[in-house]
């Protein structure tokens, strides 16, 4: 009977080793711990910082010089008079007339004994010149469909069509692009049609009757502003009124009314609010029982230095004695017991309406400016946020060459206890084998 150890073969030797590694790896869990915690701070921060650079964004608007330009443009008859600004235009009320329209100028050609506008017409080749431009007919007899897709494409100006007037009997129409007494002309081989136009003998090839020339001569815009009497090459105009456009569209009249839009610019105070608020409730989040960055007096430091900025004193006459400590409450920001912002818009509009450049200045030259700097310098490299960031970047680095140093370690552990396993179980087998032979000599 053959003797057999009761252990030592055919041992499952990762297994075992995997087991034993099992119990070292405390060091290098508590560096991915780190390193988790480390990154969750960084993403946090990043999002603080995106909501800083949202309130910077918001005040800077406030603090601009255009912070004012923000009108409201309406026309009491659109149908007739459309109107749009780009904020710079100056408050009033502008009366207009319209008495005629721009348009361009179209020429005509009659032409007979056209059966079939695809069939090739005698003649019909060449070079014409149309608004000074060539156009290249080609050598070969074109039809008039040709003839009108030449001249579209040839981008000389002009539109060309063809419409069929029943009975063999066909109209070429030329359409300047432009409009105006003088933009919107048209001429032919010099000529302004219908004087000596020189392609309506090319095209009286057609047919049996010559081309006859018509159409209607290129006119300017006539309107009155005010009661001034004006005209323009164009159906609309931004040259007039200093930032706005206006659009004629039929003839008749409309008051334009320009007043500055309060609710435009409230919005941006809204904004503004909506922000700072926004920050106030990331810091406390994140400060939290529950945030990242639980008890860190540094989301205490940012909070109290915005907290000083828009509440910064500030005086209209520069006077030191007599310094406003509250500059936002009297145009409606005020702070609840939260710490948080709030609008009054009614207070708001009426400091507006009753001085608006001294609201502007009091922006500029106040907190809105303080805050603005304040946030850049916590955002610099070498302020309180940029600080912390580096430092988290630097920590990270720093953990996560650890975390490769334990492993490499761990690594070569587990590669050490293989090994020694691999020799044991050799020798353990070795052992066995020696035994049976000593029994079947034994006749065991």
């Amino acid at each position: 009977m053959a003797y057999s150890m009761p252990t030592g073969l055919g041992m499952d030797i990762n297994q075992l080793v995997s087991q034993l590694m099992s119990t070292e790896q405390g060091p290098i869990n508590k560096v991915k711990s780190t390193i988790k915690t480390i990154d969750t701070q960084v993403s946090d921060l990043g999002r603080l910082k995106s909501a800083l650079s949202d309130l910077k964004t918001a005040m800077s608007k406030m603090t601009a010089s255009d912070f004012l330009n923000t009108n409201k443009v309406t026309s009491s008859d659109p149908a007739t008079v459309s109107v749009k600004s780009d904020g710079t235009t100056p408050n009033g009320f502008f009366q207009l007339n319209v008495t005629q329209l721009a348009t361009p100028q179209t020429v005509t050609y009659q032409l007979s004994g056209v059966m079939d506008p695809k069939t090739a017409v005698s003649g019909l080749q060449g070079t014409v010149t149309i608004n000074g431009q060539s156009v290249d007919l080609g050598t070969s007899d074109l039809s008039l469909t040709d003839f009108v897709s030449k001249v579209n494409g040839a981008g000389v100006g002009v539109t060309a069509s063809l419409a069929s007037q029943g009975g063999g009997s066909y109209k070429v129409v030329l359409m300047g692009q432009k409009t105006g007494e003088v933009d919107g002309k048209i001429t032919t081989d010099g000529q302004n049609p219908p004087l000596g136009d020189p392609l309506a003998g090319l095209l009286a090839g057609t047919g049996n009757t010559p081309a006859a020339i018509g159409g209607s001569a290129a006119q300017s815009t006539q309107y009155t502003l005010n009661g001034v009497s004006l005209t323009s090459q164009s159906n609309t105009i931004s040259d007039v009124v200093p930032g706005l456009t206006l659009s004629f569209n039929k003839l008749g009249s409309s008051g334009v009314s320009v007043e500055r839009d309060i609710d435009a610019i409230q919005k941006k105070a809204q904004d503004f609010v909506d922000a700072y608020n926004k920050v106030v409730d990331l810091t406390t989040s994140l400060r939290g029982k529950d945030g990242s960055f639980k008890g860190d007096s540094m989301l205490l430091s940012v909070q109290r230095q915005l907290y000083e900025q828009i509440n910064a004193p500030y005086n209209a006459l520069g006077s030191a004695t007599q310094m406003d400590s509250a500059p936002l409450v009297k145009i409606g920001i005020t702070l609840d017991s939260g710490g948080k912002l709030k609008l009054d818009g009614s207070t708001f509009s009426k400091a507006l309406q009753s001085d608006p450049d001294a609201v502007a200045k009091m922006l500029k030259d106040g907190p809105g400016t303080k805050l603005v700097n304040g946030i850049t310098d916590l955002l610099d490299s070498k302020g309180l946020i940029g600080t912390r960031d580096e430092n988290l970047q630097t920590n990270r680095r720093q953990q996560s060459n650890r975390q490769d140093s334990l492993q490499e370690a761990l690594d070569k552990r587990a590669i050490a206890l293989k090994t020694q396993y691999s020799k044991l179980d050799a020798s353990l087998a070795s052992m066995q084998a020696s035994l049976n032979r000593v029994a079947s000599s034994l006749g065991m």
